[in-house]
């Protein structure tokens, strides 16, 4: 799970992990995070409070790139190499 500012810096970086008997985290309501499953077989449940707001299911923070564009995949890979950094910390 990493979580970002507004401006998009990495503010934390948390490794859930059944062997240390880290099960879940909880993120503050308005808080732009993402979660990057690492094992084959991973399980990602999410929680929000209601009621249900379809327009609101997936708001994108502005500085990060969408889905399927030309960009995404290097982004993606910057945020691996990321929590690689912490794990090795």
């Amino acid at each position: 799970m990493i979580v970002f500012t507004d401006t998009g810096e990495v503010e934390d970086i948390l490794v859930l992990d059944s062997r240390r008997q880290c099960w879940g985290v909880e993120i503050p309501a308005g808080r732009y995070h993402t979660v990057l499953s690492r094992a084959v077989g991973s399980v990602f449940y999410e929680v929000k409070q209601g009621p249900y707001d379809p327009q609101r299911t997936k708001e994108f923070a502005p500085w990060a790139p969408l889905e399927g564009t030309p960009e995404a995949p290097a982004y993606l890979q910057r945020l691996h190499q990321w929590v690689d950094q912490a794990q090795q910390m």
